[in-house]
């Protein structure tokens, strides 16, 4: 082979090779993931007005369990007691460190990370990093023995 051939195959090939990312590049159905500020940021939950809606009542409280479940697809946990509404909190159990969910472990009663092993005591404070912020918590409004939250 001599070097007029090599040239003409790697060129061959260069455009061969760029061809498909030239065609993807400009497609309008090509789906990208979304850009870090779209996503939500941990420890930031909207404050947009939503209106107050009930996610549990006081008797799915039990005393160091936090009641787990969903809302809109986020994730939140309440804990407290419940003959103490004051004591009412709701925190959304995904990690500030790198976004896993949290869940609680019972035996040491708190929300521990699996991809890092930060924890989290019931009401979202950090116990242990890498994580370094708080858990984001939802304001709640207790009234007739239903939990309200703006999620």
């Amino acid at each position: 082979m001599n070097r007029r051939e090599f040239m003409t195959w790697a060129g061959a090939g260069l455009l061969a090779t760029s061809l498909p990312v030239a065609l993807a590049a400009c497609s309008s159905s090509v789906t990208t993931n979304p850009t870090p500020s779209a996503l939500p940021v941990p420890g930031v939950l909207p404050e947009d007005g939503a209106a107050m809606r009930p996610i549990a009542s006081l008797t799915d409280l039990k005393p160091g369990i936090p009641f787990e479940g969903k809302i809109d697809g986020k994730p939140f946990a309440i804990s407290g007691n419940p003959s103490k509404p004051e004591s009412i909190v709701a925190v959304n159990p995904t990690c500030t460190h790198k976004g896993c969910i949290t869940p609680w472990n019972a035996e040491t009663k708190q929300f521990v990370c699996p991809c890092h092993g930060a924890s989290f005591d019931d009401s979202g404070k950090v116990l242990k990093g890498p994580a370094d912020k708080p858990l984001a918590s939802y304001a709640v409004t207790v009234k007739d023995g239903k939990i309200f939250t703006k999620a």
